[in-house]
């Protein structure tokens, strides 16, 4: 059997300058008409999109720990006095609003006031943590004003732990 010749065309290997023009037309056509479409439609997209009305942004409450506070990092000892901590309050885009503080010390609501909360405005409150009981253990204490809230976590002062008996060193928990 003999081997077979492949026959080349003159056009694809160079026979004719205007045959490799025209497929150089078509290439740069077919990358750039495509690409020319998509610019020009995305271009009116976000222009209808950014001159369309857009509904008003929400407004937000937040607490946040204020003054000292804002610097806490690791627990609070909580003197046999009590503990007096700033909480700021932020309201944007809201009505005035009568609402709840509560404070929650290991999850059990410790005390509540109502307070109102302006429409646009930042305030600093204060609230009372009250003495912690003499254990060593570690609590939560958790500070809400409606549904938004701020918290740290406390112990009572030092050499005020109780250990309970036969378990040295460890708190009473």
């Amino acid at each position: 059997m003999t081997s077979a010749s492949h026959l080349v065309s003159p056009a694809a290997s160079g026979g004719s300058r205007l045959a490799r023009i025209a497929t150089g037309c078509q290439t740069a056509a077919a990358v750039t008409v495509p690409a020319a479409l998509a610019l020009t439609i995305g271009g009116f997209a976000v222009r209808a999109y950014v001159s369309a009305p857009h509904p008003a942004q929400p407004g937000y409450l937040s607490v946040a720990l204020n003054g000292w506070a804002a610097q806490i990092d690791r627990p609070v000892t909580v003197p046999a006095r009590g503990l007096s901590v700033p909480v700021r309050v932020t309201s944007s885009g809201l009505d005035t609003l009568n609402t709840v503080l509560r404070l929650r010390i290991g999850g059990q609501v410790v005390s509540t006031r109502p307070v109102t909360v302006a429409a646009e405005t930042a305030r600093s409150i204060t609230v009372r943590v009250p003495a912690l009981p003499p254990d060593g253990c570690l609590r939560a204490v958790h500070i809400s004003v409606g549904k938004m809230g701020t918290g740290f976590y406390a112990q009572a002062a030092a050499g005020m732990a109780a250990v309970r008996p036969g378990l040295r060193g460890r708190a009473a928990c």
